[in-house]
């Protein structure tokens, strides 16, 4: 048998257990007899397509469909994951943090360009040895900008 028609049928089989707590033999037995016939398919299948294609027109298509609705009725679900909750308040305090940052860096630039320019002058009229001090200012200006 092709890996893919196995690997599809496993899946099928699986979303039982995965979705629900199966304690009842009765319907275990059921299930085992269903894929056992649902293998037996899948061995005169040549691919994958063509097994899905058979199982379409199958009446175990319809059976697993049957199937799947007793255990549901009669199994209980087990617990899956629940997904992220979405927090309007959190995503609003997000865009407000990100606005307000915005904000910031555009009212501080002009400043921040003048501030940069003078310490360039600076440099440019400055002995060697007080270079390095300024490198240090610019350093610490750096650090606040963030």
């Amino acid at each position: 048998m092709d890996t893919y028609i196995k690997q599809g049928i496993e899946a099928r089989y699986n979303a039982y257990f995965n979705a629900y707590n199966i304690e009842d033999q009765e319907i275990k037995n059921k299930i085992d007899d269903l894929f056992k016939r649902i293998n037996e398919l899948g061995e005169t299948a040549k691919d994958y397509g063509d097994f899905e294609a058979k199982l379409a027109s199958s009446p175990l298509n319809s059976e697993y469909i049957t199937l799947f609705t007793e255990v549901a009725m009669k199994c209980s679900p087990k617990e899956q994951e629940s997904a992220p909750v979405y927090d309007e308040n959190k995503v609003q305090k997000e865009r407000a943090k990100h606005e307000t940052k915005r904000i910031l860096e555009d009212a501080t630039r002009p400043i921040r360009r003048r501030v940069r320019w003078k310490m360039q002058d600076a440099m440019r009229d400055t002995p060697l040895g007080t270079v390095e001090q300024l490198i240090n200012i610019k350093g610490l200006f750096d650090k606040n900008k963030k």
